[in-house]
Protein backbone atom coordinates (compact mmCIF):
# COMPACT_ATOMS: atom_id res chain seq x y z
CA UNK A 1 0.00 0.00 0.00
CA UNK A 2 1.18 3.52 -0.69
CA UNK A 3 1.83 5.98 2.09
CA UNK A 4 -1.22 7.97 3.13
CA UNK A 5 0.45 11.22 2.05
CA UNK A 6 0.68 9.79 -1.50
CA UNK A 7 -3.02 8.88 -1.46
CA UNK A 8 -4.74 11.74 0.39
CA UNK A 9 -6.57 14.41 -1.65
CA UNK A 10 -8.23 17.58 -0.48
CA UNK A 11 -11.58 18.63 -1.96
CA UNK A 12 -9.93 21.41 -4.00
CA UNK A 13 -7.46 18.92 -5.50
CA UNK A 14 -10.35 16.66 -6.50
CA UNK A 15 -12.19 19.60 -8.10
CA UNK A 16 -9.07 20.56 -10.07
CA UNK A 17 -8.59 16.99 -11.23
CA UNK A 18 -12.10 16.72 -12.62
CA UNK A 19 -12.33 20.26 -14.01
CA UNK A 20 -12.07 20.93 -17.73
CA UNK A 21 -8.28 21.36 -17.57
CA UNK A 22 -7.48 17.74 -16.77
CA UNK A 23 -6.48 15.09 -19.26
CA UNK A 24 -8.25 11.77 -19.48
CA UNK A 25 -7.64 8.36 -21.07
CA UNK A 26 -9.36 5.01 -20.62
CA UNK A 27 -9.45 1.33 -21.50
CA UNK A 28 -11.75 -1.55 -20.52
CA UNK A 29 -10.41 -1.68 -16.95
CA UNK A 30 -9.59 1.91 -15.96
CA UNK A 31 -10.21 5.57 -16.68
CA UNK A 32 -7.36 7.90 -15.73
CA UNK A 33 -7.60 11.60 -15.03
CA UNK A 34 -4.37 13.44 -14.40
CA UNK A 35 -3.04 16.91 -13.89
CA UNK A 36 0.57 18.14 -13.81
CA UNK A 37 1.53 20.56 -11.05
CA UNK A 38 4.66 22.48 -10.19
CA UNK A 39 4.89 20.60 -6.89
CA UNK A 40 7.33 17.67 -6.78
CA UNK A 41 4.88 15.50 -4.80
CA UNK A 42 3.07 12.73 -6.69
CA UNK A 43 -0.42 11.70 -5.56
CA UNK A 44 -2.89 9.07 -6.68
CA UNK A 45 -6.49 8.20 -5.85
CA UNK A 46 -8.32 5.00 -6.76
CA UNK A 47 -12.08 5.45 -7.07
CA UNK A 48 -14.49 2.51 -7.20
CA UNK A 49 -18.14 3.49 -7.57
CA UNK A 50 -21.23 1.63 -6.44
CA UNK A 51 -21.99 0.92 -10.09
CA UNK A 52 -18.94 -1.36 -10.15
CA UNK A 53 -19.80 -3.22 -6.95
CA UNK A 54 -22.72 -2.72 -4.59
CA UNK A 55 -20.91 -4.27 -1.66
CA UNK A 56 -18.42 -2.11 0.24
CA UNK A 57 -16.29 -5.19 0.80
CA UNK A 58 -15.98 -5.81 -2.96
CA UNK A 59 -15.23 -2.13 -3.63
CA UNK A 60 -12.48 -2.12 -1.00
CA UNK A 61 -10.98 -5.34 -2.36
CA UNK A 62 -10.86 -3.83 -5.86
CA UNK A 63 -9.34 -0.63 -4.47
CA UNK A 64 -6.65 -2.54 -2.57
CA UNK A 65 -5.79 -4.63 -5.66
CA UNK A 66 -5.36 -1.51 -7.79
CA UNK A 67 -3.32 0.30 -5.12
CA UNK A 68 -0.99 -2.71 -5.02
CA UNK A 69 -0.40 -2.44 -8.78
CA UNK A 70 0.04 1.34 -8.50
CA UNK A 71 2.63 0.85 -5.74
CA UNK A 72 4.83 -1.06 -8.20
CA UNK A 73 4.53 1.63 -10.90
CA UNK A 74 4.59 4.69 -8.61
CA UNK A 75 8.37 5.16 -8.62
CA UNK A 76 8.37 5.46 -12.43
CA UNK A 77 5.80 8.29 -12.51
CA UNK A 78 6.88 11.80 -13.34
CA UNK A 79 7.08 14.14 -10.32
CA UNK A 80 4.22 16.58 -9.76
CA UNK A 81 1.44 14.39 -11.09
CA UNK A 82 -2.02 14.21 -9.55
CA UNK A 83 -3.77 11.08 -10.81
CA UNK A 84 -7.26 9.68 -10.26
CA UNK A 85 -7.90 6.10 -11.37
CA UNK A 86 -11.55 5.23 -11.85
CA UNK A 87 -12.10 1.48 -11.76
CA UNK A 88 -14.44 -0.41 -14.09
CA UNK A 89 -16.20 -3.80 -13.71
CA UNK A 90 -13.57 -6.20 -15.15
CA UNK A 91 -11.17 -5.37 -12.30
CA UNK A 92 -13.23 -7.44 -9.86
CA UNK A 93 -12.61 -10.74 -11.65
CA UNK A 94 -9.41 -10.13 -13.63
CA UNK A 95 -6.18 -11.86 -12.62
CA UNK A 96 -3.46 -9.74 -11.04
CA UNK A 97 -1.17 -10.03 -14.08
CA UNK A 98 -3.91 -8.64 -16.34
CA UNK A 99 -4.47 -5.69 -13.98
CA UNK A 100 -0.77 -4.91 -14.06
CA UNK A 101 -0.62 -5.12 -17.87
CA UNK A 102 -3.74 -2.96 -18.37
CA UNK A 103 -2.68 -0.25 -15.89
CA UNK A 104 0.86 -0.15 -17.30
CA UNK A 105 -0.55 0.18 -20.81
CA UNK A 106 -2.92 3.02 -19.95
CA UNK A 107 -0.18 4.85 -18.00
CA UNK A 108 2.23 4.56 -20.95
CA UNK A 109 -0.41 5.84 -23.39
CA UNK A 110 -1.07 8.77 -21.07
CA UNK A 111 2.64 9.55 -20.76
CA UNK A 112 2.56 9.08 -16.99
CA UNK A 113 5.37 6.51 -17.22
CA UNK A 114 7.90 6.48 -20.07
CA UNK A 115 7.49 3.95 -22.87
CA UNK A 116 10.37 1.52 -23.10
Amino acid sequence: MLKKSDRHYTSTEIQQLFSGKQKSISNAFFRLHWLSTSDEKKKVAVIVSKKVAKSAVARNQARRRVYDVVRQLFSEWTPGLRVAILVRNPVLTAPYSELTAQLTDVCKRAGIIPSS
